[in-house]
């Protein structure tokens, strides 16, 4: 059974191999230009993904003005098309209509495929382009995808 629940401090060892094995398996594909401009503390929220005891998901969220902003969603390559990105998904998305939020945002590099498992998550492409945050290993473009998902108002 798959848990579903915020991050806590027990977390870090297992968070940090998980995101640090998907980051390696990204970085085969994609890096970024220059290095990451560093986030203010507590300005962040993440939830994980447990089973049998093991953490083998999780993703960042921002809570915006009238959208969630998904982002870093990482499943441990050994328990992938189990559901593990539908459940955190919708766990973000409970969060974002309780806090009144109209829809769910992300941002990801077409070439890494993830754009279609976005899609089979309700996701849709509102914009493509050259992205000039991230690159090829070899230094050649890449393409960011915007993607949005409406969230229907609640009865």
């Amino acid at each position: 059974m798959i848990d579903v629940r915020d991050k806590t401090k027990i977390d870090a060892a297992a968070l940090q191999s998980l995101v640090e094995g998907a980051t390696r398996e990204l970085r085969k594909l994609y890096r970024p230009k220059h290095a990451p401009v560093p986030r203010p503390p507590g300005g962040d929220t993440m939830i994980v993904a447990v089973e049998d005891r093991r953490l083998v998901g999780a993703v960042e969220y921002l809570i915006g003005d009238d959208e969630v902003l998904v982002q870093g969603l990482a499943v441990h390559p050994d328990h992938r098309r189990r559901g593990l990105a539908r459940a955190l998904i919708t766990r973000i998305e409970g969060i974002a209509r309780e806090r009144g939020k109209v829809r769910l945002t992300l941002r990801t590099i077409w070439e890494t495929g993830n754009a279609r498992v976005f899609q089979r998550l309700g996701f849709e492409t509102i914009g493509e382009y050259r992205s000039h945050r991230f690159e090829s290993p070899t230094g050649g473009a890449v393409v960011e995808v915007v993607m949005e998902r409406p969230l229907p108002p609640a009865w």
